[in-house]
């Protein structure tokens, strides 16, 4: 292993819930935000349930202390269930609003083919996450309208802030199918200035070797992760800036490989170190939807930044039945 690598030291797997203490069916990550009293909410999407926009009271220490709800208003998108948005990555700004990064499916079961389109939004909050508005998308696949999920879902949306950059990351597809992580990069001035006119900012794909100019909709993504032996990754989960590494940590999970993995980047465009979160050991197993939280206090409001002592928390979520759930978490502590 590198140096970096070396100093991230991760800990054992706790388990902290069974499947039949799960009060919903995980279906996204746990978005943090922190409330002016210095506790944490939660926002997660479930499955299949109406209201199925979660908020959850937390610490640290306790995930599930108290489940309740927030509103989405759809504006015009979605309107047809089980089309629906999930909340992803959001940046609390210094006035207070908060923007998030959203996955949006638009779902026709009227459809006997059942063709799925998959995109990537941006909604915005003006009241710390307790209700949203989506702005609408920003980027999308060359391959929507097919009829199979495993070849167009773009998944979940790291992102990653470095000066005025915002990067994000997602799932992509070429013309032949093949799938590839890729990522998409925008301005973080401009993303606030357009957010606050409820308009959207001007977003390119990557193009390859320091190239960002692809078309957002129609473009296809070149790939941005190394090609690992043995596995291929998939983007459902979260990142977060590590502080004393001056890194982006990067959680993809690989299905049946049964593999958390998090990649190390310090530009946003070169992830050459990575290092194993957890293995389920069974291939009917998996580990979307991980997410950070801090335990020493060191972070941002909306956990973005985090310092030298933090929790990985995630599902091993069955491949065959997918409502079924057990969490789990690691303590991570940087040298």
């Amino acid at each position: 292993m590198s140096d970096m690598i070396d100093r991230i030291h991760i800990g054992e797997a706790e388990f902290l819930l069974p499947d039949e203490k799960m009060p919903y069916t995980l279906d996204a990550i746990h978005v943090p935000l922190k409330n002016p009293d210095g506790t944490w909410k939660l926002l997660t999407t479930d499955l299949g349930e109406k209201p199925y926009f979660r908020k959850l009271t937390s610490t640290p220490e306790e995930i599930f202390t108290k489940v309740d709800t927030f509103k989405m208003d759809f504006n015009g998108y979605c309107d047809t269930w089980p089309s629906g948005l999930w909340l992803w990555s959001a940046h609390k700004c210094d006035d207070g609003m908060v923007f998030a990064f959203v996955h949006r499916e638009l779902i026709s079961r009227r459809d006997p083919f059942f063709r799925d389109s998959f995109l990537v939004g941006i909604a915005v909050s003006y009241d710390n996450g307790d209700s949203w508005k989506y702005l609408g998308d920003i980027c999308s696949n060359a391959i929507n309208g097919n009829t199979n999920q495993e070849i167009s879902n773009m998944g979940g949306i790291p992102m990653y802030i470095r000066g005025d950059d915002i990067f994000i990351y997602f799932n992509d597809y070429d013309a032949d199918r093949n799938k590839r992580i890729t990522g998409a990069r925008m301005k973080l001035s401009e993303t606030i200035a357009a957010v606050r006119e409820e308009k959207l900012p001007e977003v390119k794909k990557y193009s390859g070797n320091g190239v960002w100019d692809t078309d957002p909709v129609d473009g296809v993504g070149a790939p941005i992760l190394p090609t690992l032996e043995g596995f291929h990754p998939d983007s459902h989960g979260s990142g977060v800036y590590c502080k004393p590494l001056d890194r982006f940590l990067m959680l993809m999970q690989t299905g049946g490989a049964g593999k958390l993995v998090m990649y190390v980047t310090q530009d946003g465009e070169h992830f050459d170190e990575h290092t194993i979160v957890d293995e389920t050991g069974r291939d009917d197993m998996m580990q979307p939807y991980s997410f950070f939280m801090s335990t020493d206090g060191d972070c941002t409001d909306d956990m973005n930044e985090i310092g030298r002592e933090f929790y990985i928390y995630y599902p091993h979520k069955s491949i065959k039945t997918y409502s079924y759930d057990e969490f789990y978490r690691r303590k991570v502590v940087i040298d």
